[in-house]
């Protein structure tokens, strides 16, 4: 109504000003007979001109605020405010002198709101999702279909992870047809260190229903750990998310975005590895040689620490690019990965449960010495073959003869016989004790996921194993199974982070020490600290106080006269630039030829260096890799290598 009064008003004002000035000018003229006459056409049109005007002017402010008014007011109303996270980045991941393994860099991921989609419209979106991706329309419904039956109450869902910026300009564009469609800013994460890194590091993903179910905070489209450090310490290196306000309108466009310093995100803190990048990368270099030039199937090294647990190194061999992993691994390259004979996925330093062999002599020997059931001076003979309740033959390695051994002799000389009889001598019961204590049987605790435990040899574990392998007899013979327990033989299993933890406890004074990849954390809020993973335990040591000085000694004159001297059999490494004591083992698996002999054999040595002062403990592993020696080669590299470059000064 004030709209029309206005309208009247203005027009009689209109008409008042072209009279009033009519009838002024009609006393000028006089003489003419009409205004036209005087004005002539040009100026009644410029009158015209003016009422028109003034009338579209009229007739468009009364469209605009009662018309269309309503129209609008509706659409203001739905505009709303929404609630949306902001992720954090995830903490930086580096070597212990602060050489970067893992950063983030810049991403754009396409997201879904399944609360405010339409239905209706679904099948068109993704179709426009599928033209500006490249992503199969059908494998966009799936994963929608998925998530929304597995959790059907969530608002944010990754649809396609790292979009490029030219499709998240096409996604704009297209921005009034996929309502409930968003592009949100992101990071995601490079992994620097190549694939020598990539069973530690590991990698990250979008967070399953699963995940989403057993860890509080994680919700549907989250970035959480998969494997290695970035499972471990996911917590850690995910940080807090934030929150942030945005205003859209009907059409779903963008109008404003509020965060404020409370609801900002809290980036995760970043983690130093106990690792040493040119150590490692070096070791995974010999180790790839090493599994090449003696035709083995895989391998596994690790250079710790004994008196920390910190390990400087640790490779498995085939590794593989975690870089593959992030946003996803296409089925072509994780079909590649589980076709590999090698099994690259497979981390053979923590899980690779393999005979011993030769190397569990310490074990034995650690124990016989302790009950006294063995002294320094206890002498067997070695003939080369001895027989097992009257009929079983036991062979040394390739049926050498080596005469009277003592202890030293007979562990330098790595007898079977003198630990066969060394171990029926102690008995399988107080070896068991001893077993235990090193940690075999058990896992040691280092921080990935998936570590395996082993196998301790006992008449219990054999039964148990017995029940569900019908080629494993059910019966520990007394002599027969303690005698292929004495020489890591038999059901004795152990991983590579295992041994590596029996040199260390063998050079750092008996002391079983918990191992670790991490080194210190630093956080956004607090800097750098010294927080390292072994503070599950005090001052890092597990067990203690079961090897006396005396049964140390002698363990290690063993390992030492068996790279160095009359007795010697680890031939590479008395070439060492270093004094290195070791213990090698060659462990037959497979098949047996016609003579009796085993064609295949795992490749080991462990030990420590240098002899008078241990600074790190060690282990190669070749898998199926032929004679120990062989792995002693690559180990006698390695540790020539590290002395050459300055590891083995302070």
């Amino acid at each position: 109504m004030e709209v029309i009064s206005a309208s009247k008003k203005l027009k009689t004002f209109q008409q008042d000003i072209v009279w009033r000035d009519v009838n002024s000018l009609k006393g000028q003229v006089h003489g003419k007979q009409n205004i036209s006459e005087y004005f002539g056409w040009n100026t009644v049109f410029l009158y015209a001109v003016t009422v028109i005007f003034f009338g579209v002017l009229v007739f468009s402010l009364v469209n605009l605020q009662i018309v269309r008014g309503r129209k609008y007011s509706t659409l203001s109303e739905l505009n709303r405010l929404e609630e949306h996270i902001i992720q954090p980045d995830r903490g930086i991941i580096y070597d212990r002198n602060g050489k970067k393994l893992a950063i983030n860099i810049p991403s754009f991921n396409l997201m879904i709101d399944p609360q405010n989609v339409n239905p209706e419209i679904l099948k068109e979106e993704f179709r426009i999702i599928s033209e500006v991706t490249g992503v199969d329309q059908s494998e966009l419904m799936d994963k929608f279909d998925k998530v929304v039956s597995d959790e059907p109450l969530t608002s944010r869902l990754i649809l396609v992870q790292d979009i490029s910026r030219d499709q998240v300009l096409e996604i704009h564009s297209n921005q009034n047809d996929l309502p409930g469609v968003w592009v949100d800013y992101s990071t995601k994460r490079e992994y620097l260190g190549g694939d020598s890194f990539s069973h530690i590091i590991g990698y990250t993903g979008e967070a399953s229903a699963e995940v989403v179910d057993a860890v509080d905070g994680v919700e549907m489209g989250d970035i959480v750990g998969m494997d290695g450090i970035e499972y471990w310490y996911d917590e850690k290196l995910r940080g807090k998310k934030g929150t942030k306000i945005i205003e859209i309108d009907a059409s779903q466009k963008l109008i404003a975005e509020y965060v404020n310093s409370g609801t900002a995100p809290i980036p995760g803190d970043s983690l130093y590895l106990t690792i040493d990048y040119d150590a490692q990368v070096k070791l995974d270099e010999l180790l790839k040689a090493g599994v090449a030039e003696y035709g083995a199937t895989g391998g596994a090294a690790v250079l710790q620490d004994p008196y920390t647990g910190e390990i400087i190194a640790s490779v498995s061999v085939p590794n593989y690019d975690n870089n593959l992993f992030i946003g996803g691994i296409s089925q072509d390259d994780y079909d590649k990965f589980i076709n590999d004979s090698g099994i690259p996925l497979f981390n053979r330093v923590t899980n690779a449960q393999m005979p011993p062999g030769s190397m569990f002599k310490t074990i034995v020997g650690s124990a016989a010495l302790e009950y006294g059931t063995a002294t320094p001076d206890t002498v067997y003979v070695s003939s080369g073959t001895i027989y097992l309740g009257g009929t079983l033959p036991f062979q040394e390695y390739q049926g050498h003869a080596y005469g009277s051994l003592n202890f030293v002799q007979g562990l330098a000389r790595s007898s079977n016989i003198y630990f066969c009889q060394t171990m029926l001598a102690l008995g399988i019961d107080n070896f068991i004790d001893y077993a235990e204590f090193y940690g075999v049987g058990s896992q040691t605790g280092i921080d990935i996921p998936g570590e395996q435990s082993g196998m301790l040899p006992s008449p219990e574990n054999k039964i148990e194993l017995a029940k569900n392998n019908p080629y494993l007899d059910p019966v520990w013979y007394e002599e027969g199974d303690a005698c292929n327990s004495a020489i890591g033989q038999g059901i004795t299993l152990a991983t590579p982070m295992q041994v590596v933890g029996w040199s260390a406890t063998i050079s750092n004074g008996g002391k079983v020490i918990q191992p670790h990849y991490s080194y210190k954390w630093e956080s956004v809020t607090t800097g750098v600290n010294s927080e390292k993973s072994y503070t599950m335990v005090e001052d890092n040591v597990l067990r203690e106080g079961k090897l006396s000085d005396s049964t140390l000694y002698y363990i290690k004159e063993g390992m030492r006269n068996s790279v160095s001297g009359p007795y010697s059999i680890i031939v590479p490494l008395g070439q060492s630039k270093v004094e290195v004591a070791a213990k090698t083992g060659t462990a037959e698996f497979g098949v047996k030829d016609e003579t009796g002999y085993y064609t295949k054999t795992h490749a080991w040595v462990m030990g420590f260096f240098p002899y008078d002062n241990p600074k790190y403990s060690f282990v190669i592993f070749l898998e199926g890799g032929g004679a120990s020696n062989n792995a002693a080669e690559v180990a006698l590299q390695y540790i020539d290598w590290l002395a050459d470059n300055g590891y083995l000064e302070n």
